[in-house]
Formats: C-alpha cells, sequence, structure tokens
C-alpha cells in the first residue's frame, strides 16, 4: 500500500524584469510571459576594460530600436 503525504516545494520565480536603459518594467502577456526585450550576459576577458567581469543586462525593445538607430553599422536583420 502506498501512502502519500503533501509535501511544500519552494522555489524561485522570475518576478519583474526591469528596462536597464529606461527603468521600466517589461510587462508579462496574459500568458505569463514576458514581452519581447533583449537579454545580454557578457563575461569579460583578460586584458578587457572589465577583466574577469560578467555584465548581465535587459533592454526593452523600444530602447533597443532606439539604441540600434545610434549604430554606425546596423545590425543584420533576416526574417524566420
Amino acid at each position: 500500500m502506498k501512502t502519500y503525504a503533501a509535501k511544500t516545494i519552494s522555489a524561485e520565480e522570475l518576478a519583474e524584469i526591469r528596462c536597464n536603459r529606461c527603468g521600466r518594467p517589461i510587462e508579462k502577456n496574459d500568458f505569463g510571459i514576458f514581452d519581447e526585450h533583449l537579454s545580454i550576459e557578457k563575461i569579460w576577458g583578460y586584458h578587457s576594460p572589465a577583466d574577469g567581469e560578467t555584465h548581465k543586462l535587459d533592454i526593452c525593445s523600444d530602447c533597443y530600436f532606439g539604441w540600434i538607430e545610434e549604430f554606425e553599422i546596423p545590425p543584420i536583420n533576416t526574417k524566420l
């Protein structure tokens, strides 16, 4: 005979993402998925200006498209 007992499990859940550039929260849709945004994680190597550091940032779509307008060479755009 199998006997079961209730068990409470605690887990971390991503509660909020804020744009590092403008500070606005990135909204969740009706399914609980965050709206489109850019997440970057850069681990800086030896002899770089940030030697050994890891930088993480999130950029909302409004800030991203404003940012790439400033690029001398725009990102390559390929559609699926």
